[in-house]
């Protein structure tokens, strides 16, 4: 029996050595440019183990347990310069757990990405945002929703384009979580938020640490209005950045996923937390 349900984003937190906060003048964030030579290792996990899930058919109430892990590595290089810059991702590892119990049986799966062992390049467009593709061949659809997420996640939009100070907060672009939610659900709603709450010296480095907030609700209905979804997340977390650099070299995210699905007369509802990290290094 396979349960609905999973997948996800979001945080957990990891021990930084940290110095006193510092003073601040105006920082213009950037995106972090990338020395040809040089590679940007990327590591990710997603966990939203522990989850609750309830399912009512009119008659009857089950309850049991669902549980989504995802941990990647990717090494990201910059080609090139100028017009012709280029970048290539290359999946190292993507591994997926996916488990749910409920009246006595259990569903086990575990399963790696598809794009693990492929390269991965991008170009950019006219509006100057970077597409991907996977070389070498043509990508399946399971391949290109995965091109897609990586892609978004590319084209994010965290910062303003003046200068801000501590306190300052600004509305922020999260599409890698639209673009998430909405391969299943259809269009959402997506409030998202990021702060600038202190400088401080993180690991020898003078490190902007910036408040992150996303909420977002989304709804699908069939036509006959016999099944429909709905998706609430709330997330909250930190992201890290190093101001010599302006490499984000962390980004820490938690919060919960609660889904409902009517379909024929059957309800399921399940309510998951949700742990997201992104750690960042250059070699």
């Amino acid at each position: 029996m396979k349960l609905p349900i999973l997948m996800m984003f979001s945080t957990a937190a990891m021990l930084f050595s940290v110095g006193a906060q510092t003073p601040t003048t105006s920082v213009l964030f950037k995106s972090f440019e990338e020395q040809p030579g040089k590679v940007l290792v990327i590591r990710s996990s997603t966990d939203a183990s522990g989850g609750q899930i309830t399912v009512n058919d009119g008659t009857s109430v089950k309850k049991g347990t669902v549980s989504v892990k995802r941990n990647r590595m990717y090494e990201r290089r910059v080609v090139g310069t100028g017009l012709m810059q280029k970048l290539e991702y290359t999946v190292l590892e993507d591994k997926i757990h996916r488990s749910a119990k409920m009246g006595g049986k259990s569903d086990v799966e575990d399963f790696t990405g598809s794009l693990v062992g492929k390269v991965v390049y991008g170009i950019r467009d006219d509006m100057a945002r970077w597409r991907l593709f996977l070389k070498g061949g043509t990508a399946t659809t399971r391949q290109a929703a995965d091109l897609i997420q990586i892609e978004s996640y590319e084209n994010r939009q965290w910062f303003q384009q003046t200068p801000v100070k501590v306190g300052d907060t600004w509305p922020i672009n999260p599409q890698f979580i639209r673009n998430f939610i909405e391969r299943d659900m259809g269009p959402s709603i997506i409030k998202a938020t990021m702060s600038f709450k202190s400088i401080q010296v993180i690991d020898g480095e003078r490190t902007a640490v910036l408040e992150v907030k996303i909420n977002t609700q989304a709804r699908r209905e069939g036509l006959n209005k016999t099944r429909v979804a709905s998706v609430i997340a709330n997330l909250e977390g930190t992201l890290y950045v190093a101001l010599d650099t302006m490499l984000d070299k962390k980004l820490t995210m938690a919060g919960t996923l609660h889904t409902i699905m009517r379909r024929d007369g059957v309800v399921t509802i399940t309510k998951s937390p949700v742990t997201y990290i992104v750690i960042k290094s250059v070699r």
